[in-house]
């Protein structure tokens, strides 16, 4: 064997002279070393199937704690619709009314303005008239009362039998009146109210009642009495007893404030 190699390598140092002597004369360089390969495609990686590959250690395992999450941030509530809000069982507090503006009272007016002391109350000539009868009733003695009496009105038509007063006179010179006469015909007796135009109409009223009043209307029978007394716009006409006659002047006087003026009488009864 080493004999053999012995030959063998002056051989190939001979053949490596005659290489290298043609390469330096211009041929091509040859390299007589064989391309090399990569390990890969000389030797196919050893592996060995019978005993599989483990790791003997461990898995590293952090020692440091996991950070804690952070909390997530809570959402702001949705706010409730007014159909989600749930009933209240408190009832709601009724809001205070408001307080009504009192009312100023009205003005009056000329015609609801009381009337002075010394006139009568604004009130129709039938009541006042109703008022003195019973007013002198009160001042009688039943002896000298007259029993039942009723109020009639006078208008033109009457007033001459009534009054002593003609059509036109009425009509000129009164605004109402009414007369009470007793309810039996057998006693003469008549008691009159007439509301005139003005103080200066009554005047002449009570002159024209004066002259014209038929004291002598009632058949078989007569007054003891007839007068008239006037008041401001009113006449007042009696024709009765005399007990009644001074009553009814005296409630009439009361009636009108205590102001009235000189009885006229203007006819007794001739036995008298």
């Amino acid at each position: 064997m080493k004999r053999n190699l012995a030959l063998l390598l002056p051989a190939l140092a001979l053949i490596a002279l005659l290489l290298a002597g043609c390469g330096a004369s211009g041929g091509p360089e040859t390299t007589d070393t064989p391309p090399s390969s990569t390990a890969s495609e000389s030797a196919p990686p050893e592996t060995s199937p019978e005993t599989p590959t483990t790791s003997d250690t461990p898995p590293t395992t952090s020692d440091v704690p996991p950070s804690p999450s952070a909390s997530p941030t809570p959402e702001a509530p949705t706010p409730a619709l007014p159909s989600d809000v749930p009933p209240s069982d408190t009832p709601p507090s009724p809001s205070p009314s408001p307080s009504p503006t009192p009312e100023a009272p009205p003005s009056a007016s000329p015609s609801d303005t009381p009337p002075p002391d010394d006139t009568p109350s604004e009130i129709d000539t039938k009541s006042l008239l109703e008022a003195i009868v019973a007013g002198a009733g009160d001042l009688l003695a039943d002896e000298d009362k007259l029993g039942m009496t009723f109020t009639d009105p006078v208008t033109a038509d009457n007033s001459e039998g009534m009054l002593g007063l003609t059509a036109e006179e009425f009509g000129e010179y009164a605004v109402s009146a009414y007369a009470s006469n007793a309810a039996i015909i057998s006693i003469a007796h008549e008691a009159a109210l007439i509301e005139c135009v003005d103080d200066a109409a009554a005047k002449s009223v009570k002159a024209l009642v004066a002259k014209g009043f038929n004291s002598e209307k009632w058949i078989c029978v007569f007054p003891d009495r007839s007068l008239v007394v006037d008041s401001g716009r009113y006449v007042l006409l009696a024709a009765s007893s005399v007990k009644y006659c001074d009553a009814v002047v005296a409630s009439f006087t009361s009636a009108m404030g205590g102001a009235a003026g000189q009885p006229d009488i203007f006819y007794t009864r001739p036995e008298l």
